[in-house]
């Protein structure tokens, strides 16, 4: 260990940031089947819009406390998404295994990588 101190604050940042991912979770599964049509072609915009807030609070997150807190949200969106996926008492599920899902899934967890990854080397 290098002997850092963390701060009260920075783990009050990294507990918010937390507490926000799960609130985007939340808003996620709300949203995230939400399409516009132009013409014939559907433009999803709810599954967008999703990762894109989920990137940019985890950006926000990352200016705030670093690394942690970009992790910090993401982990809380995960948490919530990941119990969307399991069987309910009555056998339904809240995401189903289609091609919405599997774009907010992935691209939810390439914008977290991508931004720890980020905020680390530029932190090391």
């Amino acid at each position: 260990m290098s002997g850092a101190r963390i701060g009260s604050a920075t783990v009050a940042r990294v507990i918010v940031a937390g507490l926000c991912g799960l609130w985007i979770g939340l808003v996620a599964l709300a949203i995230y089947r939400m399409t516009t049509q132009i013409g014939a072609v559907p433009l999803p915009w709810g599954v967008v819009l999703s990762v894109l807030t989920l990137a940019a609070v985890c950006v926000a997150g990352a200016q705030l406390a670093g690394a942690a807190a970009a992790l910090a949200t993401g982990a809380g969106w995960f948490v919530v998404i990941a119990v969307a996926t399991l069987w309910m008492p009555g056998g339904d599920v809240l995401l189903g295994a289609d091609g919405y899902t599997l774009v907010l899934a992935a691209g939810g967890m390439l914008a977290i990588g991508v931004v720890v990854i980020a905020t680390s080397n530029r932190a090391g």
